[in-house]
């Protein structure tokens, strides 16, 4: 009886069971369809830079009547100077006297060159967390940013002689020459190839088709031979470069005994009696 029981109970009930899972089979899906989506997850936002986050945490006062290691440019029409030193920029009558202190700040503020009309200044900054060009109108003292790099180094700012663009040596270890335009503009590199090349210190002559550079192969290195640099030119027009100096660091030493081109860790135009030239 029991044996009977048991198989009259389990016959019993063995259909609603197979009935609940094949009713499952057929539910399933539908429930899954039904259930809400898993929330995404949001994605962590980029922390946005800031300008330069350093805060000067004391102040000093320094007066001094002479500088080192300045990078300065002289007024177009030869009234004054613009100068940096440690960091600031500062004007001076040409003839001496009380410097006229342009910026501040925790920034560091150098290699400060004229505008053609004498009316601006081109300079470098990192104010914004970065190395960068920068713009300044010498009536207001306001302050324009040029370019926006957030990763590169830059080395020096020129204005082009009629005073509507920049070149401008940037780059992360081999700088190369761009041109920015001094209202907007990303700019545009002048100088692409050989990525190994060095290009710095533009400078323009009395052709304005021309860019005189100094270049190099490879960045700075230990114990590297002399000469470091060679003067060549970009020409504007065509895109093309040409090397204009070749002699060897001991040939630059024996012609400076005779001509104003001295050279020492870099190619130098020496306005002065080439008597005071040193090996």
């Amino acid at each position: 009886m029991r044996k009977q029981f048991l198989a009259s109970n389990f016959s019993g009930w063995k259909k609603p069971v197979l009935l609940l899972c094949t009713l499952g089979l057929f539910t399933e899906p539908s429930l899954a369809q039904n259930a809400p989506a898993p929330a995404k997850k949001d994605s962590p936002k980029k922390e946005e830079k800031k300008d330069l986050p350093l805060e000067a945490g004391r102040t000093i006062d320094l007066k001094t009547n002479e500088g080192s290691w300045l990078a300065l440019d002289v007024h177009p029409d030869g009234s004054k100077l613009i100068f940096s030193m440690l960091g600031d920029l500062y004007l001076l009558p040409i003839g001496g006297g009380k410097a006229e202190q342009l910026t501040d700040g925790m920034a560091l503020d150098v290699q400060p060159r004229f505008s053609p009309d004498g009316k601006s200044i081109v300079f470098l900054s990192d104010r914004d967390g970065n190395d960068n060009v920068w713009i300044m109108d010498l009536a207001t003292k306001k302050t324009r940013q040029i370019s926006k790099s957030k990763n590169e180094n830059f080395q020096a700012a020129e204005w082009t002689p009629d005073g509507e663009y920049l070149v401008v040596s940037q780059g992360r270890r081999n700088l190369k020459l761009h041109l920015y335009h001094k209202d907007s503009g990303g700019g545009t590199q002048l100088i692409k190839t050989p990525e190994t090349l060095k290009t710095v210190e533009p400078a323009f002559g009395n052709d304005s088709r021309y860019i005189w550079y100094a270049r190099r192969t490879g960045a700075w290195n230990y114990n590297a031979q002399l000469p470091q640099y060679q003067l060549a030119t970009f020409d504007r027009e065509t895109g093309e470069t040409d090397t204009r100096t070749r002699a060897t660091a001991r040939h630059f030493l024996l012609r400076c005994r005779q001509t104003v081109l001295c050279w020492c860790m870099e190619p130098v135009i020496i306005t002065r009696p080439a008597s005071l030239c040193r090996t």
